[in-house]
């Protein structure tokens, strides 16, 4: 694959705010859902958070992952994910710690096989995934 680590940026400039967004559920919730084998739940959190930031069905979990929870340290929790937009599949892991997000490709498949630039396709995909910003809604008045 084409310089993994330039993809994996690209993937996890991307995910910034979800990430973040998933670091606000507790960590317990995590450890607990995926040792008890509760995937439903912990899909429901992650479909959750994507919703706030790219478009439905263009991020998903898949069902696998795990959380490190030790005597000392920060739990850290890797999620498998999915990202299936514009002719591009890239399944990855989502590694979150209290205080930085990781990704790690497992693997990319772009539909056309014309599309020699493996960055400019995910790039495309990711970009298309996003839901467009929110425009501020102007605040009405409650007095005159």
């Amino acid at each position: 694959m084409e310089n993994d680590a330039h993809l994996e940026r690209l993937i996890a400039e991307a995910l910034t705010d979800f990430a973040s967004e998933l670091r606000l559920i507790e960590a317990a919730d995590f450890v607990a859902y995926l040792r008890l084998g509760q995937f439903a739940n912990v899909a429901a959190l992650v479909t959750s958070a994507a919703e706030l930031f790219f478009k439905p069905g263009a991020l998903a979990f898949t069902e696998a992952g795990s959380a490190e929870l030790g005597w000392s340290g920060a739990p850290a929790i890797t999620l498998d994910l999915k990202l299936n937009r514009a002719g591009v599949a890239a399944e990855f892991a989502l590694r979150l710690t209290d205080r930085a997000a990781a990704v790690r490709l497992r693997s990319l498949a772009i539909r056309f096989p014309d599309e020699s630039d493996q960055a400019a396709a995910l790039a495309a995909a990711l970009a298309d995934a996003r839901r467009p910003p929110r425009k501020a809604q102007a605040s009405s008045r409650l007095y005159n």
